[in-house]
């Protein structure tokens, strides 16, 4: 349940709530990331089965999320199978989660 950038699915507080089909949840943690990130987030907008499932998508990471874009196109599971290393886009994830280095890391062979 790894992303692409590194992030733990498996650990994400949306993809747990949307696990539990918990629409209450979905919407107090859509409150709380709104306040938290400073723009607009709705419910509706973060059920997630994970970025590597086949099942439903938040919206950020369906549409908005570059690293998913790069790591479709490149045809690779994550950015630790990357032959750039890590880019630029990687950036913001090591700085609010530094483990998601590591996961990748863990990834690369």
């Amino acid at each position: 349940m790894i992303a692409p950038c590194g992030l733990d699915c498996a650990k994400c507080e949306a993809y747990l709530a949307t696990q539990d089909n918990d629409m209450e949840k979905l919407k107090a943690i859509a409150k709380k990331w709104s306040d938290e990130f400073k723009v607009p987030v709705q419910a509706e907008h973060i059920i997630c089965d994970g970025c590597n499932g086949s099942g439903r998508l938040a919206y950020n990471a369906q549409e908005l999320c570059k690293i998913r874009k790069c790591t479709q196109a490149k045809s690779i599971e994550n950015c630790g199978k990357c032959e750039d290393s890590y880019c630029e886009l990687l950036t913001p994830i090591f700085e609010h989660e530094p483990q998601a280095k590591q996961r990748l890391e863990n990834l690369k062979s």
